[in-house]
């Protein structure tokens, strides 16, 4: 069909065409090196990936030669996962870009909820092949949102499958005992959390076929060979050889977590055990997560001092856990700059930008913070870079504000106000 259409004489400039296929993105190109395609989009896609092949069909964004450029790692993914319908509550931001950037590079479409509360609303109104559950929320912890999903005999069967840091045999029974099928430790290692799903999500609810691609962990790695602290290698294994998903985890850490022994000091001094138990446990995660080993090590031991009730161990488990905070802190500042968002503001003050531009961002912009994803954050920058110098630089950086702190509902009100100052 496509050599039919390119050489249609009728046609005085053939149409571009995207090939869509379930198969094998590498093998594919191979087979169609002398054709001409605009693109080619895997099954299952998201909005996002559809937007982005489209935008390079119609030549409206460069086209990236990432089969001829970047090296390939296949992951043995079982296929019964990919193209269902994951919902994944997790209400720390780092956490859910790891878990959801993991998910939908193997074919998963994940929807997000940020509490239990969150998690109940959703289930009762969506169908899922399975749930994500964290277990210390605000609001609703996953104990509780477990247990109300399972009051109704509708969801008597949804896989319910628990992510946390707490990782001891007592911490498994106790989500077996809330209803739940299985029990995930973080940080989370691929491997396992594929393996999991595959086990409990329905073999129909799969494709037949497919593997998934992921770049070669050495390729325009940004991250540098040593970083005190951190172990690079672990790293990356965790985030599945994705050294651009670490590179944004490690931002992230950097940008939100300087100051968690201080908060964890602050809580405890204002009685606050529960919000300072919090904080370790969470960072014991994630640190792990960015392979932060030593790190993880003190947090963990915290964590635990909280839960057995010994605060007489906890001030000197602090100082530990400050010290490698710092060391990691100070390797994470050389490669964690964030770009400026004023940087061309004193070169550019004529009040222009490029409209196709910026139309095309917030165009890609609104599908992100519809799906509630973390990379817009990179667009949000870009944006407020491209209107630098304009009247709207204000409403780019206000944007830019609640897409960093995960403020989605706001940041789609600013948007659509941008829009209109736009008259987009």
């Amino acid at each position: 069909a496509f050599r039919r259409i390119n050489s249609d004489t009728r046609l005085n400039t053939p149409p571009p065409i995207v090939m869509v296929t379930g198969y094998d993105g590498e093998e594919m190109l191979r087979k169609m090196e002398d054709l001409p395609v605009a693109g080619v989009l895997l099954k299952p896609f998201t909005a996002t990936s559809l937007l982005t092949v489209t935008k390079i069909a119609l030549g409206i964004e460069e086209r990236q030669e990432t089969i001829t450029a970047v090296k390939k790692i296949r992951l043995d993914l079982p296929r019964t996962i990919q193209g269902s319908s994951v919902l994944l509550v997790e209400d720390n931001e780092l956490n859910q870009q790891v878990a959801r950037e993991l998910l939908e590079m193997t074919g998963v479409v994940v929807t997000l909820a940020v509490n239990g509360q969150k998690a109940v609303e959703a289930v009762k109104g969506n169908p899922f092949d399975a749930v994500l559950m964290d277990i210390q929320m605000p609001v609703m912890d996953g104990y509780t949102a477990t247990r109300t999903i399972r009051k109704d005999p509708r969801f008597a069967e949804l896989p319910i499958i628990a992510m946390t840091a707490n990782a001891m045999a007592t911490d498994r029974q106790q989500c077996l005992d809330a209803g739940m099928n299985d029990h995930i430790a973080k940080p989370i290692e691929p491997d396992t959390l594929f393996q999991a799903l595959a086990q409990w999500i329905p073999a129909q609810k799969g494709v037949e076929n497919g593997t998934v691609e992921k770049q070669h962990p050495e390729k325009d790695n940004p991250l540098p060979k040593s970083l005190p602290g951190i172990n690079r290698e672990l790293g990356l294994r965790r985030t599945a050889g994705n050294a651009t998903l670490l590179h944004k985890l490690m931002k992230q850490f950097y940008k939100k977590h300087q100051q968690d022994v201080l908060l964890i000091r602050e809580a405890i001094q204002a009685g606050e055990l529960d919000t300072a138990h919090r904080i370790a446990h969470t960072i014991k995660g994630i640190a792990g997560t960015i392979g932060a080993e030593e790190l993880q090590k003190y947090a963990t031991a915290v964590d635990l001092a909280f839960k057995k009730g010994r605060e007489a161990e906890i001030p000197g488990l602090l100082e530990q856990m400050d010290t490698s905070l710092l060391e990691v802190m100070q390797s994470l500042t050389s490669v964690c700059a964030d770009p400026d968002p004023d940087a061309e503001s004193e070169q550019k003050t004529d009040g222009t930008f490029d409209s196709k531009a910026v139309s095309s961002l917030i165009d890609e912009m609104k599908i992100m913070i519809d799906n509630l994803d973390p990379d817009a954050e990179d667009k949000a920058i870009t944006l407020a870079q491209l209107l630098a110098g304009t009247a709207h630089h204000d409403t780019a950086l206000s944007l830019l504000n609640q897409v960093e702190e995960a403020e989605f509902e706001e940041a789609e009100e600013n948007i659509r106000l941008l829009q209109t100052e736009l008259d987009f």
